[in-house]
């Protein structure tokens, strides 16, 4: 009787949903494979789903509830092929906006990370195709964007590869150089140990707006200040934006945070004798360097 028409076992078919997501876990694999069998209609290893058409609007949640259970039971290992199966398969059932709905209501009820962050991925890879399409779409997107970097968190303390790649697609939306610095300074601010995004978008920043620039890399610095990469770009940027005192305090808050790294030593004596004035003092300084370098362990060439 289960795999009777779905239009007119619409209880039967939400009450069999609110068992199988509550007693999964609890239920013998082939009878729980069996029961998901017969009310998706689904032959495991061939391709048969009930299509789009044969379920009453009232049960497209419940057939997204069966469909990640029976996506989730099969793979219960494997959590990050589970959503990527379950994403997908919403692809041949769900046309159009109702996959967009489908989707949506997925994230809604999906408690862990890393699944809302897939979820999330095909959500918004499938919006911003309909934005395409529809213009009027592209506003909801990026209040969709803004709305999951506020709500779903990192992997890790110090992952933001995902929310990064959501960073990314939302300045793509931005036309002016203005309006881009304001979003990514925004997030920089927001994800401050994020100092991928930053290098990410450096060459960008630098050149439309260098002194603020300079300003993101010491609020950074403050919550990462073991990071080479910051201080030799932050150095690097001071030196064509900043005068030469300004950037010789750069350099010498380098080498005190990061005194082993010899290549930020070597960059700073490079700035220094760039910018001395003879050559006595050029050799007076190289000489210090290479004292300085000789006292924790590390080789330096002479500099001619």
């Amino acid at each position: 009787g289960i795999n009777a028409e779905y239009g007119g076992h619409t209880e039967l078919a939400l009450s069999l949903s609110r068992g199988l997501v509550t007693t999964l876990s609890g239920s013998s694999a082939e009878n729980t494979l069996q029961l998901y069998r017969e009310v998706l209609g689904l032959t495991i290893g061939a391709r048969v789903q009930p299509q789009y058409e044969s379920l009453s609007r009232g049960l497209h949640r419940t057939w997204l509830h069966l469909c990640y259970g029976l996506t989730a039971h099969l793979l219960p290992g494997d959590p990050v092929l589970q959503y990527k199966i379950f994403s997908t398969r919403l692809a041949t059932v769900f046309p159009g906006s109702e996959q967009l709905n489908a989707l949506r209501y997925a994230i809604s009820f999906e408690p862990s990370t890393q699944g809302a962050q897939i979820l999330w991925t095909r959500y918004l890879d499938v919006l911003e195709t309909a934005s395409e399409r529809d213009k009027q779409l592209v506003t909801v997107l990026q209040q969709e964007m803004l709305h999951c970097l506020r709500s779903v968190p990192t992997l890790s303390a110090d992952n933001f590869s995902f929310h990064n790649q959501v960073i990314s697609a939302l300045v793509s939306h931005y036309t002016t150089p203005q309006d881009r610095f304001r979003e990514i300074s925004h997030h920089l601010l927001t994800y401050r140990k994020n100092k991928e995004l930053l290098l990410m978008f450096y060459e960008e920043l630098a050149h439309s707006n260098p002194l603020s620039t300079v300003q993101l890399f010491k609020e950074l610095l403050k919550d990462n200040p073991s990071c080479p990469k910051l201080w030799s770009k932050m150095m690097e940027l001071s030196e064509t934006s900043q005068t030469v005192a300004e950037t010789r305090e750069i350099a010498r808050n380098a080498i005190s945070s990061l005194p082993l790294n010899s290549s930020l030593l070597l960059q700073t004596l490079v700035f220094e004798v760039r910018n001395c004035i003879d050559a006595t003092e050029q050799r007076e300084l190289s000489e210090w360097a290479m004292n300085r370098a000789e006292e924790r362990g590390i080789t330096l060439q002479a500099l001619p």
